[in-house]
This record gives structure tokens, C-alpha cells and sequence, in this order.
């Protein structure tokens, strides 16, 4: 009697924990989609984005000659296609405000999949701590075990509880449709340049903050020297008028750390920063 007891207590147990995580999950997600909960999240999660797609159709099964990585200056500047016509088989993984701590992650997962990553280091990326580019993640990968080692190497209680709530988040995006069009193997096509006068912000680097993502940049280049993959860094262009304050201090720690890494000469730091071509009517 007493064991028949205690399965119905668990059974009950387990039913009263189901309905209260779908009805609690669900109002949370209602409520941080637009503003944000305390321990849960400081920005607002948005219904998934392009990069959905990316990491949907990004083939688990192929080699690709070609991996691009990094903020929104990368998937929106590498065209796999350009590659492609010289018989380079590519792929663009670049993901908004993505820094070298979310790469790291990603690149895990890539190395059975390329011998070569071409990795965009973006001075303003690498001012921040990476939970922006966790958040834009988040709500469009399927990825646990990429997203927990995110969380992790955060180490904010708010993107952990955040994977508690994600299997409700999915289910109430199960229907949504993400548009596809300028799309093309994880590069965003920009139709036209912005019209007018731009007007950017000024940032200023924070060597504290920096200097967490330099750690990760040197981790992601053991990692490819271990894996016998070619890394390239490569700073895209920008603007003159864009305006980064104590800039200098993430290009030489980036040339520094390339060039103490560099025993086999398989690292690379490219760099264009303010081409003549760019003005301020160019998107940033």
C-alpha cells in the first residue's frame, strides 16, 4: 500500500511540475521578449532571426574548405558564393555582436568540419562580454551543449536559467517563419547603402573587459594549432567615422598574440580598418 502511495505522490508530484514549469515558462517568455526579467535576462530576447537558418542548414555532414566566424561585420561581408566560383566550398557562421568567447564555442564544433576559419575580430566585439551575441544565439540554435559552454564561460546565473526556459521559447516559436530573402549560405546581402549622413557612436575600449576576450582569442588559436586548422584574423573595414577610443590597445594585443602563437605560420591578422571607398552613407 505504502508503495502504491508513493507512486502516486511522485506521479502527482511530477504533474504539478510540468503545469507550473509550461504556465510559468510561458508567461517569463511573454514578458522577457519584451523587457527582460530580473535573473533571467537584462535584454529582451526577440523571435528568432536569419541566423536560424545559418545554423539549421550549415551541413553537419560535409568539409568545408572555408569557415567564416564573428560579428555582423562578418556575415555581412563574406559571400560564400565568391568562394564557391573558385571552387572553395564555404560557409558563413558570423552572428550579431559574436566575440572571440562565442566563437570559441562554435569553433568546437567545427573541427571536424574545415581546415581553415577565417575569424573577424572587431575591436567593439571584443569590448563586451559576449552575453549579447549568447542572447542572439540562444533564440536560434538547438545547440544545448554549445549554448551551456557559452553560459559557462560567462558565468552569469541569467544565461543558465535562460536554457531552463529555452525548450518552451522553442515551442512557442515553433511556428514562426524567418524570412530568407539576400540570404545565401549564412551571408546577409545588404541591398543599398544608407542614405545620407550616418552618425556613430563613439566606443571606448575597456582593457578589463578586452582582456577576458584576448583569453579566448588565444584559446581559439591552441585549439586550431592542435586541430592542424589555418586561422586567419581579419579585421573588416569601417568607416573613418567611426570613432573607438584606446582602439590601439586590441590591435597590438591582436598582433601580439598572433605573432607569439605563430610558430608554424598557419595565423594570420589582416587588417583594412578605414579604406578610402567607405563613407559615412556606407552601413557600419
Amino acid at each position: 500500500m505504502k508503495t502504491t502511495a508513493n507512486i502516486k505522490k511522485t506521479i502527482s508530484f511530477t504533474a504539478i511540475f510540468i503545469v507550473l514549469y509550461v504556465v510559468i515558462g510561458y508567461l517569463l517568455i511573454l514578458g522577457y521578449q519584451h523587457k527582460g526579467f530580473l535573473l533571467i535576462s537584462d535584454l529582451p530576447i526577440e523571435k528568432p532571426g536569419i541566423h536560424k537558418i545559418a545554423f539549421k542548414n550549415f551541413n553537419r555532414q560535409a568539409k568545408y574548405d572555408l569557415i567564416f566566424l564573428g560579428s555582423s561585420h562578418c556575415y555581412r561581408c563574406f559571400d560564400p558564393r565568391i568562394f564557391n566560383d573558385y571552387g572553395l566550398k564555404a560557409y558563413n557562421l558570423g552572428s550579431s555582436s559574436q566575440s572571440p568567447l562565442n566563437s570559441y564555442s562554435i569553433i568546437k564544433k567545427l573541427i571536424p568540419h574545415t581546415k581553415h576559419i577565417i575569424l573577424e575580430v572587431y575591436p567593439v566585439t571584443i569590448n563586451t562580454s559576449g552575453k549579447e551575441s549568447y542572447l542572439d544565439l540562444y533564440k536560434d540554435i538547438a545547440d544545448y551543449k554549445m549554448l551551456l559552454d557559452m553560459a559557462w564561460n560567462l558565468n552569469d546565473i541569467s544565461c543558465f536559467n535562460l536554457l531552463f526556459l529555452k525548450p518552451m521559447l522553442d515551442y512557442s516559436n515553433r511556428n514562426y517563419v524567418v524570412a530568407q530573402d539576400n540570404f545565401y549560405d549564412g551571408y546577409v546581402e545588404t541591398d543599398m547603402p544608407r542614405r545620407g549622413n550616418v552618425k556613430y557612436k563613439t566606443y571606448v575600449i575597456q582593457p578589463e573587459i578586452a582582456d577576458k576576450q584576448f583569453r579566448y582569442l588565444n584559446m581559439i588559436i591552441k585549439l586550431c594549432k592542435k586541430n592542424n586548422i589555418r586561422l586567419d584574423l581579419v579585421y573588416a573595414p569601417v568607416p573613418r567615422e567611426l570613432v573607438i577610443k584606446n582602439e590601439d590597445y586590441v590591435i597590438n594585443n591582436i598582433s601580439k598574440i598572433a605573432m607569439v602563437l605563430n610558430v608554424n605560420k598557419d595565423v594570420a591578422f589582416f587588417m583594412q580598418r578605414y579604406p578610402k571607398f567607405l563613407t559615412p552613407s556606407c552601413p557600419d
